[in-house]
C-alpha cells in the first residue's frame, strides 16, 4: 500500500532578493585568478569585486550593482549568459540562475500529483521508493520504503529535516557523513526551490536554528540537482549498512522518485532488503487470510 499526501502549496510572494543574494555568494567564492585577472595587490576580502565581475561579464558596473542589491530583478537571457560565463557557473548553476531571473517557470504541480506519484510507485514495489515535491516534502512512499526508512512513513514529513535530526542524534564517528549528505540536500533544494515559498522559510528558519552544518551549508548558495548517492540506513537486526540512491526527476509534477538499491561492496544490503521484502509478504499473507 502506498501512503499519499498533497504536496503543500506554493504561494509565492516577492521579498528580498534570492537573485542578489546568490550573485554575492558567487562573486564570494571566485577569486582574480578564476576568471583570469592577474592582480598583485593585497585585497581586505576574498572574492571578486563586483566591478571585476561588471568586467569580465561584459556589463555595468552600476547595472551590476542593481541585481546585486535587488533594484533590478529582471535581466534579460542575454545578460544572465554573460552573468553565467563571468561566474564560471556550470550547467547546473546555470539553471539555477535563470530560475532565480524568473526565465524558469516556478509553477505549482497539478492537483492530481499525488495519484500520479501513486502510479509512479506501484510500478516500484520491489525497490525501496518515495517520492517528494520540490522542497523535499515527501508525497508518497512505498511499502518497502517505509520498511527501510521508517522516519520518512509519515507523508508530509521533510527529507532534509529528518537529515538534520538524524545528524544530531548520530554518533561522532558519522559526523563526516551526516555533513556531507546535508550538503548533499541542501544543494538539492536550493536548486530546485521556489525561494519565495513561505513554507520553505519556515523550514530554513528551523533547520538554521537547530545545525550549524545547515546554515553553513545553506549560507554557501551551491545548487546541484541530485542525481546518485549512498545512504546508511538501520535495518534490525543487521544493524547500520550501506545502500545506493538514485533520483528520476518527474518534470511535468515538479516530483523526485529516490529509489534505493542495495550496495554492491555489501552484501549484506542486499540480504537487508531480501528480509524486508519477506517480511512484506509475510504481512500480506496474514491479512488476506485473517479476511477468509
Amino acid at each position: 500500500m502506498t501512503t499519499l499526501t498533497p504536496p503543500p502549496k506554493i504561494e509565492s510572494r516577492p521579498q528580498g532578493s534570492p537573485l542578489g543574494e546568490f550573485l554575492r555568494a558567487r562573486r564570494d567564492s571566485l577569486s582574480p585568478s578564476d576568471v583570469g585577472i592577474m592582480d598583485g595587490s593585497r585585497r581586505r576580502v576574498t572574492g571578486l569585486r563586483r566591478q571585476e565581475v561588471a568586467r569580465v561579464a561584459g556589463i555595468s558596473a552600476e547595472y551590476y550593482l542593481r541585481l546585486e542589491q535587488g533594484t533590478d530583478r529582471q535581466p534579460s537571457r542575454q545578460v544572465l549568459v554573460a552573468l553565467s560565463r563571468g561566474l564560471r557557473l556550470d550547467a547546473d548553476g546555470t539553471r539555477y540562475l535563470f530560475r532565480l531571473a524568473g526565465q524558469l517557470d516556478v509553477t505549482p504541480p497539478p492537483e492530481d500529483s499525488p495519484c500520479l506519484a501513486a502510479d509512479v510507485l506501484e510500478q516500484w514495489s520491489s525497490t525501496p521508493a518515495y517520492v517528494v515535491d520540490r522542497h523535499q516534502f515527501v508525497i508518497g512512499i512505498n511499502d518497502l520504503g517505509v520498511e527501510l526508512l521508517p522516519f520518512l512513513a509519515t507523508p508530509g514529513t521533510n527529507l532534509l529535516e529528518q537529515t538534520v535530526l538524524a545528524s544530531l542524534d548520530s554518533a561522532e564517528d558519522r559526523n563526516d557523513y551526516w555533513n556531507a549528505a546535508i550538503q548533499t540536500q541542501v544543494a538539492a533544494l536550493r536548486f530546485w526551490c521556489d525561494s519565495f515559498n513561505p513554507q520553505l522559510r519556515l523550514l530554513v528558519a528551523s533547520l538554521s536554528a537547530k545545525s550549524k552544518t545547515f546554515r553553513d551549508a545553506w549560507a554557501r548558495h551551491e545548487a546541484h540537482p541530485a542525481r546518485t548517492g549512498a545512504t546508511l540506513a538501520e535495518v534490525p537486526p543487521f544493524g547500520f549498512l550501506p545502500f545506493r540512491w538514485q533520483v528520476l526527476e518527474l518534470p511535468e509534477q515538479d516530483q523526485f522518485l529516490f529509489a534505493y538499491s542495495a550496495d554492491s561492496g555489501a552484501p549484506e544490503s542486499a540480504a537487508a532488503l531480501d528480509f524486508l521484502r519477506a517480511k512484506i509478504a509475510l504481512r500480506r499473507a496474514v491479512a488476506a487470510s485473517s479476511r477468509l
